[in-house]
């Protein structure tokens, strides 16, 4: 009898023991497997259901985090790569034919006729800018030349010009320097014989154009240039044995019936005398750029002796004729230009 009561005990031990487990296991507490106790067999758990295992060991999911927003301090915005770099194309000019060239000339010639010197002035300078004949360039330049003269030397409307009006107390010399130009330009492209007979109040076509001159050795030619167009050009007469150096010069002073200074000395020589070869008018030219290669004594200047243009016969200076030289004396003021080439 006391052996059938142990036996109950022990029998109700071991079920509320098993039923404590399943129970914690069932809560995630114990392992899925069989539970083995000294002595006894595995016995599998009759309080976990194959179902509530594999929610045991289910974790539960992870909520996304939202998307973080980004920021221009955070993270740059992607730079576009740069646009390849295309050269603008370069406007081509039409040539011309030899024949078209003399038309225009034609066409040229009878607005000359009709007095329309900025018509005429356009076409010629059109055709010169086309037409590649020599002989029709030729043509067109001493044209185009003459035309851009009797503009400029006249109180004819040019683009090249301002007005201005005199004050009280103005000098025309100072006047003119101030504006970039010669007081014999403005007096002559104005009408005006004589400077003193400006008023008060006045106006006066005033050239705003920029000359420059380029000398060919090569040519024996001087060509006039305004903002780099062509103005006018002119034959000269160049320094005997090479002597007419090339580079860049300016205008330095400009002189009427200058006095000669011979190199080899013997000066001076007064503009009066025959001895003189300077002739009517003197630009003096300075390397400002390289004073130490400078050839002192440098310029262009007129000549008693018209045989010698188009010739080396000078001691270094450009000689043009003396009604040449007069005219490129009124035009360019002091500063302007000078390149001499081979």
């Amino acid at each position: 009898m006391l052996i059938v009561v142990v036996c109950v005990v022990v029998g109700l031990a071991f079920f509320a023991y098993r039923f404590a487990s399943g129970h914690r296991r069932g809560r995630g507490g114990a392992d899925s497997s069989a539970v083995r106790t000294q002595g006894l067999p595995v016995i599998p758990s009759p309080m976990v259901h194959k179902s509530s295992r594999k929610a045991a060991v289910t974790k539960a999911p992870v909520k996304a985090a939202p998307p973080r927003k980004e920021t221009a301090s955070a993270v740059s915005a992607p730079v576009p790569a740069a646009a390849p770099v295309v050269a603008a194309p370069v406007a081509q000019v039409a040539g011309i034919s030899a024949e078209e060239g003399r038309r225009l000339i034609v066409s040229g010639q009878g607005m000359e006729t009709a007095g329309d010197l900025l018509g005429a002035r356009k076409v010629y300078a059109e055709a010169l800018n086309r037409c590649s004949a020599v002989e029709i360039r030729r043509d067109l330049e001493e044209r185009l030349g003459r035309v851009n003269i009797g503009l400029l030397l006249s109180p004819r409307p040019m683009p090249e010009m301002t007005i201005h009006k005199v004050t009280a107390g103005e000098k025309i010399e100072k006047m003119a320097k101030s504006l970039g130009t010669t007081k014999e330009l403005v007096l002559k492209s104005n009408g005006i014989p004589d400077p003193r007979r400006i008023q008060i109040g006045q106006t006066l076509k005033i050239c705003t154009g920029k000359f420059s001159i380029v000398v060919s050795k090569q040519k024996y030619e001087l060509v006039l240039r305004m903002n780099g167009e062509f103005f006018k050009r002119y034959p000269v007469g160049l320094g005997a044995m090479d002597k007419t150096p090339v580079g860049s010069f300016v205008v330095t002073s400009r002189d009427i019936n200058p006095t000669w200074w011979p190199p080899e000395g013997g000066g001076p020589i007064p503009p009066d005398d025959p001895r003189n070869l300077l002739g009517t008018r003197w630009l003096a030219t300075k390397d400002e750029a390289n004073p130490a290669a400078d050839k002192r004594g440098l310029g262009i200047h007129g000549t008693k002796d018209e045989s010698s243009i188009g010739k080396s016969m000078s001691h270094g200076c450009i000689r043009m004729f003396n009604r040449d030289v007069e005219e490129l004396h009124m035009i360019v003021p002091e500063g302007t230009p000078v390149t001499i080439t081979e």
